[in-house]
């Protein structure tokens, strides 16, 4: 969506080679003194290098759980979470697991939130729809803007939005059970889908997941879906932009 700014592609992202390990021996590392300065040291030239380049955007699922650690290091950054049915994900994945999806979620959502992270809510599904998808570019788009990205253009035309919109591929998705009234599942995947998992879908769709985002100690959704702060549950993959300036 934006203009007269350089990209960087990376077949695998940048933070690849810190945050590959699993999430508890990154925590037990970065907790010694010791580990936290080696990471930041490596990090900030990571983020250095693609200052070069700003406005950036780094994709990637594990920043649900490390933006915690990448956070003092980013300048202005605005988040953004895309999600897709817990049905859906747990059967594309190698796991296939409703649970994996809720933990991730609800970890995202914390994360941004503990981050004064301004966020947004991106359906997989609405992309895949002509209007629903050119609403859902104009509203990233408006995101952006309001979160002062440079580059964009603005207003976002139609020549624009249909070129974005020609990288959607809806023949590429294998998984289409939760477009009926009643979504079907195998047993397996049916079993999983619980009412807490499935009331995080609903408040994720209605935008309620980020209700109250700025002021509550814990997600709204959390509360409604499993009666305290702490979410269980594969995988948002939250989105980190840095705004340029």
């Amino acid at each position: 969506t934006h203009t007269h700014t350089h990209t960087r592609t990376h077949a695998r992202t940048p933070s690849d080679s810190l945050t590959q390990r699993r999430p508890a021996a990154l925590n037990a590392s970065w907790r010694a003194p010791s580990g936290r300065a080696k990471f930041e040291a490596s990090a900030r030239a990571i983020l250095g290098d693609m200052d070069h380049h700003a406005p950036w955007v780094l994709k990637d699922v594990r920043f649900a759980r490390t933006l915690p650690v990448w956070r003092p290091l980013l300048r202005r950054p605005l988040c953004v979470i895309p999600y897709r049915h817990p049905g859906e994900v747990a059967s594309s994945s190698r796991l296939r697991s409703v649970r994996l999806w809720e933990e991730y979620v609800m970890s995202a959502l914390t994360a941004a939130r503990e981050a004064r992270c301004p966020t947004m809510l991106v359906s997989f599904r609405r992309w895949l729809a002509p209007v629903s998808a050119s609403d859902q570019a104009r509203e990233l788009h408006s995101f952006l803007h309001c979160g002062e990205v440079s580059g964009l253009v603005s207003p976002l035309d139609a020549t624009t939005t249909e070129r974005l919109l020609a990288a959607v591929r809806p023949s590429a998705r294998r998984n289409t059970q939760s477009d009926s009234a009643v979504p079907r599942f195998s047993p397996a995947i049916s079993r999983q889908l619980t009412p807490a998992a499935l009331c995080l879908w609903r408040e994720l769709e209605s935008g309620r997941a980020l209700k109250g985002h700025s002021q509550r100690e814990t997600p709204l959704a959390a509360q409604l879906c499993y009666g305290s702060g702490a979410g269980r549950g594969p995988a948002a993959s939250p989105l980190i932009t840095t705004r340029s300036g």
